[in-house]
């Protein structure tokens, strides 16, 4: 068998959120599931982290080993520069990733905010 041989292919779904995905039957099965089952279940990596209960000596714990952290002087410089190059990325505090927004989408944004602030 090669290394790299294309797997056999289940649809899976997520018990949190109900998204589905593509796993390999053997994936599924190292990871606990059952292929007897009719609908193959398992959760996204992203909502079993959200179902996690973190105490309060944990929470502390990753506080603490953030604070402190400083950037390295080539990332704040690569920062900077990207900035420079790209002013619709921060101007007017809306972070452009993905879809543009519309005037109208802006201004509901706007007026949200300001309700917000009274």
């Amino acid at each position: 068998m090669k290394r790299h041989e294309e797997s056999e292919k289940i649809e899976v779904t997520c018990p949190f959120c109900g998204k589905k995905r593509l796993t390999s039957k053997k994936a599924y099965v190292k990871r606990g599931g059952k292929l007897s089952d009719q609908v193959y279940s398992s959760p996204d990596r992203s909502c079993a982290q959200k179902q996690k209960l973190l105490s309060a000596e944990h929470k502390n714990k990753i506080s603490e080993s953030l604070k402190g952290y400083s950037q390295t002087e080539f990332h704040v410089q690569h920062k900077s520069e990207y900035m420079q190059s790209h002013p619709e990325a921060w101007q007017n505090n809306i972070t452009i990733k993905g879809d543009v927004l519309s005037e109208e989408h802006k201004r509901k944004i706007s007026e949200t905010q300001r309700k917000k602030s009274q």
